[in-house]
């Protein structure tokens, strides 16, 4: 009898080992062990969804969210000075909701923008998007009418998923314009949460057509030194296609995603202004001082005198101290 009730022993030594175990797991990391009665009260009802596209299969689609626990508990205390403390790790917990989409579901995302300068243009709605335009990877909002914090499971309805803004506008260097087309090279941006590795340059293939816009600010007037006037701000003005040429750094804007398309119908073009250089002019604070011409006085020439050497000396008469001879 004593080896029969064995068996049933560890079974429930094992149950309340792995008990304890859970509740310390959870009192450490501070997820609380209870709920309070009155939570639904307290709080507003969870009706969204944001995460990450999983898996999409048919009609349905897994989306994941990785949620931070906060740490309760202070860093280890250190008293060896070659020991590093150890700083607590949070706790992740993975939240998967499996999302069911029906013939109701609206799927959109917001209308891309083009900033005209010259075209009146009216919003237009949001396309109405299916589940084809859903991508693995993609971080999706889902709206469904399941309060989340009553819900009996992780299956939901969605009535609604918004998917995250196009990328519709590219900046880089004219390498080729052959006709209505424009080649030119450029590093796609990079689009938050969906890539940890940094983009590389691209060729991109841009095409002209009746509806593209070609414009820019104009170049402000340059103020003069010693001016005080307010220069004109500068105004919208259309650039020809001809006068894109090589080497000119422009900005394209579509209605496609440049971080997936290389080949973009342009809607509006817009070529970067090369700034003048200011005119650098002298300031004038007085009339000009006149200075006279220099008046060239005439002096005479003089000429040299030339000094006579006689060719003959005087007799000189000496007469000695001694005697009263005289010597010529």
């Amino acid at each position: 009898m004593k080896k029969s009730y064995l068996p049933i022993l560890l079974v429930v030594f094992a149950i309340l080992f792995t008990s304890v175990g859970f509740f310390l797991a959870q009192k450490k990391s501070g997820v609380p062990s209870n709920v309070s009665k009155d939570i639904l009260y307290i709080t507003n009802p969870v009706n969204n969804f944001n995460g990450k596209i999983d898996k999409i299969q048919g009609n349905e689609v897994w989306v994941s969210q990785s949620i931070s626990q906060p740490v309760n508990y202070a860093p280890e205390t250190v008293t060896d000075p070659n020991k590093q403390a150890v700083i607590p790790t949070p706790a992740t917990k993975t939240i998967t909701f499996k999302v069911k989409i029906d013939d109701k579901t609206n799927i959109s995302r917001a209308p891309v923008f083009v900033p005209y300068l010259i075209k009146q243009v009216e919003p237009s709605n949001p396309p109405k998007l299916s589940v084809k335009d859903l991508k693995v990877g993609q971080n999706i909002t889902i709206n469904t009418s399941t309060d989340l914090r009553t819900a009996s499971s992780n299956e939901i309805l969605a009535t609604g998923i918004q998917l995250p803004p196009i990328s519709n506008s590219i900046n880089g260097k004219v390498t080729k314009v052959a006709g209505t087309t424009i080649v030119i090279k450029a590093v796609p941006p990079m689009m938050p949460g969906e890539s940890t590795e940094a983009p590389k340059e691209k060729e991109f293939t841009i095409e002209v057509n009746q509806n593209t816009e070609i414009s820019r600010y104009s170049q402000p007037e340059a103020v003069k030194e010693g001016e005080t006037a307010v220069p004109k701000p500068p105004t919208p003005e259309l650039v020809k296609l001809e006068d894109l040429k090589v080497d000119m750094q422009i900005t394209v804007f579509a209605d496609v995603d440049v971080t997936t398309n290389t080949k973009l119908v342009a809607l509006r073009i817009e070529p970067m202004l090369i700034p003048e250089a200011p005119v650098q002019t002298p300031a004038v604070t007085g009339p000009a001082e006149v200075i006279p011409p220099v008046e060239v006085i005439n002096v005479p020439e003089v000429k040299p005198t030339t000094n006579i050497i006689p060719t003959s000396l005087p007799t000189v008469k000496v007469v000695s101290p001694t005697t009263s001879t005289v010597r010529e």
